[in-house]
């Protein structure tokens, strides 16, 4: 009986949000990407069809309207002016794509693509063999005016990985680095490739990803899930140095909340959230702890497209 009545209130909470007008919600000059999944058919377990990437922004009156379809994409990121986006095609290849013309390039090997602060830079996941032997994963470096790469950090063989790269500045990034049997860690590299120095993680928290640094670059924000609540994941809070964990949002749900991102004024974030299937997107303003739902699953939170 609970789960039919929290299925009724799902459908009666997605059609709210379905009827909600973008124009009302007021945010910061900006865009947000979000993706959607299409299937083939209505069935249960049904073949996914396309992924699509939408955006919704000033620019467009908090209308949502399409940016890209017809392929798998995933984990698009907007370029700091505005004037490209990042986007994962699942066939072990990034694409950038202008926003002005559409024209879309292949552009690296590799996925959780991330633009620099100055976007001259980008950084990225490859999977391969490391030295060490074995497969693994390694943080690379693509320099967009010399379209070269270069390994900041090699990894090790699976089960060991590297993921989820933030940057720092321009010349430092940071990435979670798991091993078997010990804590995880956000190690914090130069462009040297020289680890200088680690924020050792909570052994509480597991199954940490999603690591974004906010724009005045002082607070991490990240996903994880409490070891005393394994069927959830949440959105955690830290200041820079590692200090200062906290959840930054409950509702009291056994849904997973993930993928958080950072409004360009440092005032609010969003993540996405999964209820029974149904994908939402939360936005939190900080500091009145106003919530706003709308459909969709994030990907980026950026400036105004240029």
């Amino acid at each position: 009986m609970k789960t039919f009545i929290f299925q009724i209130f799902v459908v009666a909470l997605t059609m709210a949000i379905a009827t909600h007008s973008f124009a009302e919600i007021t945010l910061p000059n900006s865009t947000i990407l979000f993706s959607k999944t299409i299937y083939k058919d209505k069935s249960e377990g049904a073949e996914i069809k396309e992924e699509q990437i939408w955006y919704i922004g000033n620019k467009n009156n908090w209308n949502p309207q399409i940016l890209v379809s017809g392929k798998h994409t995933s984990d698009a990121k907007l370029s700091p002016d505005g004037k490209n986006l990042l986007w994962f095609d699942r066939s072990s290849y990034t694409y950038e794509q202008s926003i002005s013309t559409q024209n879309t390039t292949r552009l690296l090997k590799g996925f959780g693509a991330r633009y620099s602060p100055s976007g001259k830079l980008i950084a990225f996941i490859s999977q391969r063999e490391v030295s060490s032997g074995g497969i693994g994963r390694s943080v690379e470096i693509y320099d967009r005016k010399n379209k070269q790469t270069k390994v900041i950090a090699e990894g090790k063989q699976f089960p060991s990985q590297y993921h989820s790269t933030s940057w720092i500045t321009d010349n430092e990034i940071a990435f979670i680095a798991e091993f078997p049997g010990k804590p995880i860690i956000i190690a914090i590299f130069n462009l040297q490739g020289q680890q200088t120095r680690h924020i050792l993680m909570p052994t509480n928290l597991s199954g940490i990803s999603g690591l974004v640094l906010s724009p005045d670059r002082s607070t991490w924000l990240f996903q994880a899930t409490n070891n005393t609540e394994p069927d959830h994941s949440r959105i955690y809070i830290m200041d820079m140095d590692g200090s200062g964990i906290k959840k930054i949002f409950e509702d009291g749900s056994k849904s997973y909340h993930f993928a958080p991102a950072w409004a360009p004024d440092g005032k609010h974030i969003a993540f996405s959230a999964g209820y029974e299937g149904l994908k939402q997107i939360i936005i939190l303003n900080l500091r009145s702890r106003e919530s706003k739902n709308l459909p969709g699953s994030i990907t980026d939170w950026g400036t105004e497209f240029k």
